[in-house]
């Protein structure tokens, strides 16, 4: 018996680039190969082994299989493909004929003789559901084909090997992305938003499957211990693709088949078509025959065809079309949306990356942030050679080092990156000279030919480094750039009289009235809802969703201003979805009238005992406030009486001043010379209604994260901002961080009158807008129909997705 090679060894006997090609492309495919679900009718035919070439001690191994295990001739040679990895190897990578091979096994995929499921979407998510998986631990082979019965092939890929509905389709492009022989599902526990998986199962029944398990003991017996073959891979870098780069595409897969929806799908494949000089159109017509327009091809194609022909297309095509599509609004992704892949949240590589997709385009990004500094640095080294003299002075210019000094330029920039924010130091470099940006916007797949301003040129560098770009905009700059406006104009119609006249105004007061209109009702809204909605059962809690919360807040507040009616029985305030300033005005009065009711009614919305989460009564570690299903009750007493005395304040200073009549006499004149000093009173309401909203949290400020300061013992200060420099400052590790609150890297609402818990513990929301992708998985997750108690145990079987839990 030969003895084990090392890795050294291992090299100098395969030195030969034909034989490791041939071996990396054999590998990933048997990758391919082994991860595949087989019925018990499956069986290994002549035209599998026939272009597998064995060695002599894959000879030798295949009649020790027949002689000692009685496996048969075909599968014992394709078991020696299955096995190849021993002390030598068992098949011949370069006399095998991988290509023929591959045509062979390409048609059995293609015919669904070897399945795969198609994990992306919400396709088996949904369908896991529908069938009543999702309350089960395991589910059988027969489960598993009911599962796919009707379902496309599945999409993956192993280094130049993409499986799909075309069969195996080959490119140049390598990628990791290999078979995940899993079905998500969510568990009964509301609290609990780890999606747990089901393990598919392939048919143990089938003789290939048979035979192994016998191969298995005699291969373990025959070769106690195999060379070391991974050592021989690490030297070589023989991976399917490189899990050392950073910017390595594997991610974009889940994100494409899980954030796109059909028909922006249609919309990347068409613009892949279009843009990659004839490559992608010749792949697809080889497998499919089909040409013509773009649009007209990809209208054809269903979503698992999408995927599988975008994966033909590079890394640097992929990151160009979807910068692209953005940038025109073909994708359709709002202010504050980023999209991550949903079902398919594996981390990819060394630096556990996963796609991000916003406005400013498509990432690489892990889960802490931590790679932009990194990423900024090594940027600044690639714009500028630093073994140039000339290069270095320039650096030194830009950074404003004038004299001569004992530090090196390195040290002057790692000076300057750490002083500086990310903003401020791409902005002096980037621009600094053109021949930095066309160094960016290669190294970092930049789509150079959507960006036309310099801002949308940082924002994209700062996008794809990896930092945070959102500029902190106050979501209500328009409606206070208009009210200092307004101010302006009525000051200069009192000190000049050649001033604004009323036409001036009136035209000024149109678009101010109707800004101030829209501020008004979105926070009348959101504070309904934020303090009468039960967030904790909620399909998704603490997430609020304008278009889709608005009709209950709304209800809540008719049925409230419904019972105040006049002498003939109608109410006196219209409440819809079209109030004009008049209710308005009034509404957040009547939002402290529903509040004062539900206090009255406080035990009528006592939690039931079921519906509290079971592990209250099983740590003490981790605390449960909610124990109303209106949170408004379930706030410190101080935050309940600052809350009432606001919404009345708000609406006793705009009624006071009669705001609405202003807007009248402006926007609708009945008599010449308009009432000056009653629109200044009005204006000045406003201010302090607005300001009021503001500060207690009442409308949608949004705060971000700015920094955590972590001490000896593990506790931290969180630090929240908005664009007004208010701070709001939450310390770790709470009791408090299974409640479902946003994580805190999230940006979000802070409602910071609603306080909870001592010291800072405040109602906090993210918001989700109306987009294709809102709604692609608007009800999402799921759980089990018949287990609604969020306190139902389970076992689950298989490694989990990490939780959303706030870090």
């Amino acid at each position: 018996m030969s003895e084990p090679l090392t890795d050294d060894q291992l090299i100098e006997r395969h030195s030969d680039e034909t034989f490791r090609v041939a071996l990396n492309r054999l590998l990933d495919l048997r990758a391919l190969v082994e991860e595949c679900i087989i019925s018990a009718d499956y069986k290994v035919t002549q035209p599998m082994y026939d272009p597998l070439e064995l060695t002599e001690e894959g000879q030798r191994l295949v009649e020790k299989l027949r002689q000692r295990g009685g496996i048969p001739y075909p599968q014992a040679r394709f078991i020696c493909f299955l096995q190849m990895l021993q002390v030598d190897l068992l098949i011949d990578p370069v006399a095998t004929d991988i290509d023929r091979l591959v045509d062979v096994l390409s048609e059995q995929v293609k015919n669904l003789q070897i399945r795969y499921p198609y994990t992306y979407g919400r396709l088996l998510y949904d369908k896991v559901h529908d069938l009543g998986l999702n309350g089960k631990n395991r589910i059988s082979h027969k489960e598993t084909l009911e599962l796919l019965n009707g379902t496309p092939q599945g999409v993956f890929q192993v280094g130049g090997f993409i499986v799909g509905p075309f069969g195996i389709m080959q490119t140049e492009h390598r990628r990791s992305c290999g078979p995940h022989l899993v079905a998500g599902y969510h568990c009964p526990d509301l609290t609990c938003n780890t999606l747990h998986y089901h393990a598919l199962e392939t048919s143990r029944d089938a003789p290939i499957n048979e035979s192994l398990e016998t191969a298995g003991r005699i291969i373990r017996k025959e070769y106690p211990a195999a060379s070391d073959w991974q050592g021989y891979f690490a030297k070589l870098s023989i991976y399917p693709a490189n899990p050392y780069d950073d910017f390595s595409g594997d991610p974009l897969v889940y994100l494409i088949g899980d954030a796109l929806s059909l028909d922006e799908l249609r919309k990347l494949v068409a613009h892949l078509l279009d843009s990659t000089n004839g490559k992608l159109r010749g792949v697809l017509r080889e497998k499919t025959g089909l040409g013509g327009p773009a649009v007209s091809i990809a209208g054809q194609l269903g979503p698992a065809e999408l995927v599988q022909i975008a994966l033909t297309a590079s890394n640097k095509d992929l990151f160009s079309a979807l910068d692209a599509l953005v940038a025109s609004g073909q994708i359709e992704v709002p202010a504050g949306e980023v999209r991550r892949a949903v079902v398919n949240r594996w981390k990819e590589g060394a630096f556990d990356l996963r796609a991000e997709l916003s406005r400013f385009g498509v990432r690489l990004q892990p889960d802490d942030a931590s790679l932009g500094p990194l990423r900024l640095r090594r940027l600044v080294r690639q714009m500028y050679r630093f073994d140039s003299e000339e290069d270095r002075l320039d650096l030194a210019w830009h950074l404003q080092v004038r004299s001569e000094g004992t530090e090196t330029l390195d040290a002057v920039v790692e000076q300057y990156l750490q002083s500086s924010t990310p903003r401020q130091a791409v902005t002096t470099l980037l621009l600094a000279r053109r021949s930095n940006f066309i160094v960016t916007a290669e190294k970092l797949m930049l789509n150079e030919k959507v960006l036309f301003t310099d801002d949308e040129r940082v924002n994209a560098v700062l996008w794809k480094l990896g930092f945070s770009v959102e500029d902190l905009l106050d979501p209500h700059a328009r409606f206070w750039a208009l009210h200092e406006r307004m101010l302006s104009l009525t000051r200069q119609s009192v000190i000049n009289p050649l001033g604004p006249d009323e036409e001036q105004i009136r035209s000024q007061a149109v678009n101010y009235f109707v800004a101030l209109e829209d501020l008004l009702k979105d926070a009348l809204l959101f504070a309904t809802w934020a303090l009468t909605t039960d967030h904790f059962s909620a399909g998704k809690p603490f997430l609020y969703r304008p278009n889709l919360e608005k009709e209950m807040a709304l209800r809540a507040l008719k049925e409230r201003a419904d019972l105040d009616t006049d002498t003939d029985g109608r109410p006196r305030l219209s409440i819809d979805d079209k109030m004009t300033l008049y209710p308005l005005t009034r509404g957040f009065g009547l939002l402290a009238d529903v509040l004062r009711s539900l206090q009255v009614r406080e035990k009528e919305f006592l939690r039931e005992e079921s519906r509290i989460p079971v592990w209250i009564k099983s740590q003490t570690l981790q605390r449960f406030p909610f124990t109303h299903t209106i949170p408004f009750l379930d706030l410190l007493p101080d935050g309940q009486s600052d809350i009432l005395d606001s919404l009345q304040e708000i609406s006793r200073r705009l009624v006071g001043a009669d705001v609405s009549e202003a807007r009248n006499e402006w926007l609708h004149p009945r008599r010449r010379g308009q009432n000056m000093e009653q629109l200044r009173a009005s204006l000045d309401a406003v201010r302090d209604a607005v300001a009021i909203l503001q500060d207690k949290g009442l409308s949608r400020q949004v705060y971000r994260f700015v920094r955590r300061e972590l001490d000896e013992a593990g506790r931290s200060t969180v630090v929240l901002v908005d664009s007004r420099g208010q701070e709001h400052v939450l310390f770790r590790p709470s009791g408090l961080a299974w409640l479902g609150l946003p994580r805190l890297q999230r940006p979000q609402h802070i409602m910071v009158s609603a306080k909870f818990s001592e010291p800072s513990e405040v109602l906090r929301f993210a918001t989700q807008e109306d987009s294709p992708y809102a709604r692609l998985w608007m009800d999402f997750p799921l759980r089990p129909r018949k287990a609604t108690d969020p306190g139902t145990a389970h076992l689950y079987v298989g490694k989990p997705i990490p939780s959303q839990r706030e870090p």
